[in-house]
């Protein structure tokens, strides 16, 4: 990984924006909070009434629904779960984002799935880990994608934050090591997003985007069991296969 250490405070630092944070569990108010105190206005989105709604009204943020939260934001950040960044994807950000915004991701699985692939928009992966952020991007629009990114890393976590540049590759690989760690194994998570694929398929209302989002999901997950090297699952994948009904949690945000 690529350290960055530029000290300018502008551009290399957000600051007046308007930002629309979609989710609100600890990683999105860490990063509203941050973002708020470096200036911007911050409005969330969320379901109305959630326990998320209540703590992002008590923390004195603006809140809304996913489509008035975007609304006149030059800066999305997406922190709902995998299955449910595609929904609010084309639901909420596709018809109500300018062009050449900025879309934030805090995790890349859902991206690798291609349920949704916006080109019209920057599109970045920040995360933080022990004390330090990575940042990688995945669609360069306006030819600053990287420099926004380490911009929103800056305003979110700090000046003195560590930025490490990494790839999307290598972030889907490590989420989805974490998922079949979760799930007691690699036979078991295969099992898990099987099942989940079909039950999404044969829904009696499918709904498309989160139908597309599991099976992108699948073949990562198939492509990733064909890429292995060695025998086949060992036994404890095996036994963990047959507790696979329901799953593991999905990514946190």
């Amino acid at each position: 990984m690529k350290l960055a250490t530029d000290t300018r405070p502008f551009p290399f630092r957000i600051t007046g924006a308007r930002i629309a944070i979609l989710g609100y569990g600890p990683d999105a108010a860490d990063q509203a909070h941050g973002l708020r105190d470096a200036g911007n206005q911050v409005s969330v989105g969320t379901r109305l009434g959630g326990l998320s709604w209540v703590r992002a009204r008590k923390d004195g943020f603006p809140t809304g629904s996913a489509c008035s939260a975007v609304t006149g934001a030059s800066v999305v950040v997406v922190l709902v779960p995998d299955d449910e960044q595609a929904p609010v994807y084309w639901h909420a950000i596709e018809p109500g984002v300018e062009p050449g915004a900025l879309l934030v991701t805090g995790r890349a699985l859902a991206l690798a799935t291609r349920a949704f692939d916006p080109r019209s928009l920057d599109v970045v992966f920040v995360a933080t880990r022990d004390g330090a952020c990575r940042v990688a991007v995945h669609n360069d629009t306006t030819g600053r994608a990287l420099e926004r990114a380490i911009s929103y890393a800056r305003a979110a976590f700090g000046l003195d934050i560590a930025i490490a540049t990494t790839t999307i590759a290598a972030e889907v690989e490590a989420e989805l090591a974490e998922l079949e760690t979760r799930a007691g194994g690699a036979a078991a998570f295969r099992s898990y997003v099987e099942a989940a694929t079909g039950r999404q398929r044969y829904s009696h209302a499918p709904e498309e985007a989160r139908l597309a989002y599991y099976e992108g999901l699948h073949r990562l997950v198939e492509d990733r069991a064909r890429r292995r090297t060695g025998p086949g699952a060992d036994a404890q994948d095996v036994r963990a296969a047959a507790h696979a009904a329901h799953g593991p949690t999905r990514g946190r945000s």
